[in-house]
Parts: structure tokens; C-alpha cells; sequence
């Protein structure tokens, strides 16, 4: 027999002699025993392509980088194939991290196994880490450990799968100039867009295009669209009416237009090609207008019967007779300096009770406040519009226009009041668009009814429906102000189109693109990837750093089903026969059970016998515990009292 001290010279080319447990010490194991270094740093490669990944992915996050070769809306078998890539890349990605952490869990139970008795359910619950495993079979603490442990292991492949997966994103269109052209009101153009009668001379007026149509003489051309829009001017809820734009570009807008966005859907430029674009907006000049109304019983204004056509003079009773009234009166309110011509309107109808109509003044040019007027006389039908008097106000505003290209919506919301320039001095684009409702007055003829009338009314109903506290009075007289303020914008809204279709008078102005792109990841996801990384990395770093790169590890790896086969027949029959004499104690016996208790506290440790051996220890839950019992096998044998870590003594060649 040799001594602790002593090592065979024949059978060990070259040994390990290291010092005691306290400083992590191993003695006893030759060169080919032990695990080779690039089996050791096997998870490196790994984590290098995991933390370029990682950076590469944070990186692009901040640099908005993009996919230009998906499209936004991914469909069909793209999204098919995508979604495998993306499964494919997070199975390995994920898989590289909990490699690492399970191989730096195993490193270090190895070497605790050959330092010291560890009980087989510890054993067991070594093997479930290290394999991210569930401990069914454990102890309910070591199964807690598991679990928590199998749970935390599905962290990387949630976060990769977020940090991979492509999602559209909506972002602001840098490192190029987009532009939209709006409509001005040039001298070149002015015999256009001035005020105009309804009945013209000449074909300038008005075109028709696959776009739509396109007049400066809305009340007349584009009569019914004034009328539809006047009429619902309000919501029966209170929230903002949607209003379709007047042409063929499928465009609605979200609440008042205030007479612009007339380019959306018509301009012609850079917003026209192939980009994904998602939405748009730019800056707009126009005008801020608000109606006020009240009832005025002192009113000067009313109508008068002009002409009567009795039809066939023959047939007393012929009901089929025509009455024109004449639409006379003065303004309710003193104008301020020379004013504009009154637009008083003559209606067609049948009698009196059927008939309804507006009168509107115009200030001189640049008065805001009030702009204009109007009155309203009705018959008997009509008679919650009667007497009803309005006055308009106009100052120069910016407005933000806001499209939504995926919706098809404009939103329009004010922008500034403060020192914005006057898109048309003179006057007559403001005062064109107050004398509408009465021109419509003029155009809406008929026997059995008023369309003035039906649309102011129409508008009525709405408002009544509100939920407010206002009187049914002040509800009216909303409803009514709030219909005039849609047929000033659907006014200007028109003229502006015809500038940009008829007079071709626009010019460039700029505007902010947000693109649907294709981006990989989502930030949560990335910035929780990057974080994961970095704490895997520092773990198997300082492991490596700590152990001296595991120095001493065995090659006896006990969750490989060979190494722990032939290490435990190598150990001879000690296990066994612990495990029989406790049962037999216990008068049970063993039964294969996974969750057997008793052979759960059996202490193992790795010792050497005829090669690396998985043997019985003296005492089973000893954590400092170092002899062992083993029976003779052959011509070797361990003495008893030695450490684990003595090389084997041969008595034997």
C-alpha cells in the first residue's frame, strides 16, 4: 500500500497535487481525467455571436435602422416564412444562454461532487439545472428550485422573440424634402376666383376630371353637396361630423375643414410615389370663422310674393300653380364702411308656409369681426327658423392639416391667429363664401318644399339630440350657426380645389412624412435582451475568473447516462447496498421510485477506482465528510481514512 502521499509513477504520466478543499484544491487526477479547456469555454463562441446580436440589435434601435425589402403589411406566406426565420434564430439564440448558465451550473456541481458527499436527491436536483429541467421526481424544496429555475431559462427565448420578430412602426421620413402643393390667389388667376354670379358666360368655371368635379361656383355646381354637408354639420352626440371631401379622392374629413386641405389627394409630387407613406401632415393658411344667431322678431328682413302662375286658368281647382317670392329687407346691423352688395334670393314655391331663405352682407374687405351677416325667413313649416339672424367672423388662421393615409381621414385643427398672412386680401374669396347659403337659396327651388329649409332643420334635429343642458332655443340656434359655418368651409374648400385643378395656381409647401416601415424588434424586447446578455456574460465570466477556468474538473460529467453508468459500476456495490440495508430497516424495499426518500439521502462522491468511480460515502449528509467505504473489488482497494482525492493504490499489475 502507498501512502496519502504518494502517487504511482508507472500508471500516472502526470498527476495533479494540489492543497486542501479550502482553496479549491484537487489532488490526484491525471491530464487525460480532466476536461480539456476548449470544452470548459465551449459557451463563448456562443455568447460572442449572442452579444453581437444583442449590440447589433440596440444599435439599430437607436440608428432606426429598417427592413427595405418587406413590406409593411406582412400577409400570406411572408409572414409565414418570417415567422420561421424568427422561431429558427430565437431557438438558437435562446438556446446559446441557458447552454451557458446550465454549463457554468454543472462545472461547478462536478467539482462540488468530487470535493465532497452530495445526497442523490442533490444530485438529482444538479442534473435538472444543468439541463433546465423539471425535478418531478425531487424533494418539494429542490423541486421549487427547478421550477423557478425552468422558468427563468424561458425569459431568453420570450425576449429574443421579441427582439426579432419584424413590426411595422410609424416613423418621421428623414434625409429627403417632401413637399404639397396648396392653392394661392395670384393676379394671374383673379377673374377665376372672384366673386362670381350664378349665371356666367363662359366655360372657365367649371371642369369635370376623373378626380372630380371642380367649380368656383359651388352653390350652383355643387349645390347637393353643400346641402348633405350642411345638414349633418352636427352629430347627434356632440363629437366631430365626418364630412367627405368634395371630389373623388375618398378623402373625410374629421370635423370642420375650415376651408383647407384642398391638395390631399390631388396634388400631384413626391407624396405620390411608391413609399409607404402612413400619414402626412403640413402647415396650411386659411381662415378662422365662427357664427353666432339669434332670434330677432324686429327683423327688417322678409318675403314677399312676386308672381303667381295660376296654372290652367280653365280649372279653378288646378293646384298646380307656381309663387315667386322676392327676398327684400336691410341689414340687421349697421355695416361698417362702404359695404358690399346684399345677395337677396328669389324663391320658387307653393305658398308661403313652404318657403324659407337667406339673405347675407358682406362687409368692406378686411373686416373681421363681423364679417358678414345673414337672415333668415321662413313660412309656417319652417317657423323655428324665422327671423333668425346671424353674423360671421373672419380672421386670417394656420391650421394644421394632419392625413392619415391608412384611414383616408383629415384632421384639421387650428394652428395660430397670431400675425398670419392674408392668403387674399381683397376680400372676395371671404365674401363669395359668406353669400353661398343665400345663392343656394336661389338654386333650391321647388313646389312642396324648402331644401334650405329641410337642411337647416335636418341639422336642428341633431343638435336637439345632444345630451347638453341649452334651452331648445340656444339648441336652434346652434344647429343653424353651426350649418352656415360648414357652408363657408365647403365654399373656400371648392374654390381652393379649382385653383389647384382649373387655374393651376399653387404653390410648394412642406411637408412631414411618417413612413410605415419594417423594423426588427420592438424596444422592451431589445433593451431586455441586451440586459439578459450582459448578466449571462459577467455570470460565466466571474465563474471562470473564480474557479482559476474550472481548474481540476472531471471529465465524470453524472448527467451523461454512459459516465454515470460505468462510474457507478465502477464503485462497486456500496450504493446498492446502502440503499437495501436502509429499506430493510425501514422493512420496505427498493421499488425503482424516483421519489424514494430513503435512497434520495444516500451520499455519493466521486472517487477513483480503477479509473473515475461514482461511490458510496461514509456519511450520507455530511457536507465536509471525506472517507469512504468501499469494498474490495479485485486485486485494488481504497484504505479507509483517505481522502477521495488520493490516487488509487494497486496491489496488483
Amino acid at each position: 500500500m502507498l501512502s496519502a502521499t504518494q502517487f504511482p509513477t508507472k500508471r500516472f504520466a502526470k498527476t495533479y497535487t494540489l492543497l486542501s478543499e479550502s482553496d479549491n484544491s484537487r489532488t490526484g487526477l491525471s491530464e487525460t481525467e480532466l476536461e480539456p479547456l476548449w470544452i470548459k469555454f465551449l459557451a463563448v463562441p456562443g455568447l460572442v455571436l449572442t452579444t453581437t446580436a444583442s449590440i447589433l440589435l440596440t444599435v439599430g434601435l437607436n440608428k432606426q435602422w429598417y427592413l427595405p425589402s418587406l413590406e409593411p403589411n406582412l400577409t400570406g406566406n411572408i409572414r409565414t416564412t418570417v415567422s420561421v426565420i424568427v422561431y429558427f434564430l430565437t431557438g438558437i439564440l435562446s438556446a446559446i444562454h441557458a447552454f451557458a448558465l446550465c454549463s457554468a451550473i454543472n462545472f461547478h456541481s462536478r467539482l462540488l461532487l468530487y470535493r465532497r458527499p452530495v445526497a442523490l436527491d442533490r444530485l438529482g436536483m444538479w442534473a435538472a439545472l444543468s439541463s433546465t429541467g423539471l425535478g418531478l421526481s425531487l424533494p418539494m424544496n429542490a423541486f421549487i428550485y427547478t421550477l423557478i429555475f425552468w422558468a427563468l431559462m424561458k425569459v431568453p427565448a420570450t425576449l429574443w422573440t421579441g427582439a426579432l420578430t419584424p413590426v411595422t412602426q410609424i416613423a418621421l421620413q428623414t434625409g429627403s424634402s417632401s413637399s404639397i402643393q396648396t392653392a394661392v390667389y395670384s393676379n394671374q388667376s383673379y377673374s377665376l376666383w372672384k366673386r362670381r354670379p350664378l349665371i356666367i358666360n363662359d366655360d372657365t368655371n367649371k371642369t369635370q376630371l376623373r378626380s372630380g368635379i371642380f367649380t368656383y361656383c359651388a352653390p350652383k355646381d355643387r349645390f347637393g353637396f353643400l346641402l348633405n354637408d350642411g345638414a349633418s354639420a352636427s352629430t347627434q352626440d356632440g363629437s366631430p361630423s365626418l364630412h367627405k371631401k368634395n371630389d373623388n379622392s375618398n378623402f373625410t374629413y374629421n370635423g370642420r375643414s375650415y376651408g383647407v386641405g384642398a391638395s390631399v389627394g390631388l396634388a400631384l409630387g413626391p407624396l405620390y410615389d411608391p413609399l409607404n407613406i402612413n400619414k402626412y401632415n403640413y402647415t396650411e393658411n386659411g381662415y378662422m370663422s365662427a357664427v353666432t344667431c339669434a332670434y330677432n322678431s324686429s327683423l327688417s328682413f322678409g318675403l314677399s310674393k312676386n308672381y303667381t302662375s295660376l296654372g290652367d286658368p280653365k280649372v279653378s281647382s288646378d293646384p298646380v300653380r307656381t309663387n315667386v317670392y322676392w327676398a327684400t329687407g336691410f341689414a340687421p346691423w349697421k355695416l361698417q364702411g362702404p359695404p358690399t352688395d346684399p345677395v337677396f334670393p328669389v324663391i320658387g314655391g307653393g305658398d308661403s308656409d313652404t318657403v324659407a331663405a337667406i339673405a347675407s352682407w358682406t362687409n368692406a374687405p378686411n373686416t373681421t369681426s363681423p364679417a358678414g351677416y345673414y337672415s333668415i325667413s321662413a313660412g309656417r313649416f319652417y317657423k323655428n327658423l324665422n327671423a333668425t339672424q346671424c353674423q360671421i367672423s373672419i380672421v386670417p388662421a394656420s391650421f394644421n392639416v394632419d392625413v392619415d393615409m391608412t384611414q383616408n381621414i383629415i384632421n384639421v385643427s387650428l394652428q395660430s391667429t397670431d400675425n398670419v398672412e392674408n392668403i387674399e386680401p381683397t376680400g372676395n374669396l371671404t365674401n363669395a363664401a359668406i353669400s353661398a347659403g343665400a345663392q343656394m337659396s336661389e338654386v333650391g327651388l321647388s313646389l312642396h318644399t324648402s331644401f334650405i329649409g329641410q337642411m337647416l332643420n335636418d341639422n336642428v334635429f341633431n343638435v336637439l339630440q345632444q345630451n347638453t343642458n341649452e334651452s331648445v332655443e340656444t339648441k336652434t340656434l346652434r344647429a343653424i350657426a353651426e350649418t352656415l359655418q360648414v357652408v363657408f368651409d365647403d365654399t373656400l374648400l371648392s374654390t381652393a380645389s379649382a385653383q389647384l385643378m382649373i387655374a393651376k395656381d399653387s404653390a410648394a409647401t412642406p411637408v412631414s412624412m411618417y413612413v410605415s416601415r419594417v423594423v426588427v424588434g420592438s424596444a422592451p424586447y431589445i433593451y431586455g435582451v441586451l440586459a439578459l446578455n450582459i448578466i449571462i456574460v459577467l455570470i460565466f465570466a466571474v465563474e471562470a475568473v473564480r474557479t482559476k477556468a474550472w481548474q481540476g474538473l472531471p471529465k465524470f460529467n453524472y448527467t451523461d447516462v454512459k459516465s454515470l453508468v460505468i462510474g457507478s459500476s465502477m464503485g462497486g456495490t456500496a450504493i446498492g447496498e446502502k440503499v437495501v440495508s436502509r429499506h430493510t430497516t425501514a422493512q420496505t424495499h427498493w421499488s425503482g421510485d424516483t421519489r424514494d426518500k430513503i435512497a434520495g439521502d444516500v451520499g455519493v462522491v466521486l472517487g477513483r477506482r480503477r479509473g473515475l468511480a461514482l461511490v458510496a460515502a461514509s456519511v450520507d449528509t455530511g457536507n465536509t465528510m471525506t472517507t469512504m467505504e468501499l469494498k474490495p473489488y479485485e486485486t485494488g482497494a481504497w484504505t479507509p481514512g483517505l481522502s477521495p482525492m488520493t490516487p488509487e493504490v494497486w496491489g496488483g499489475a
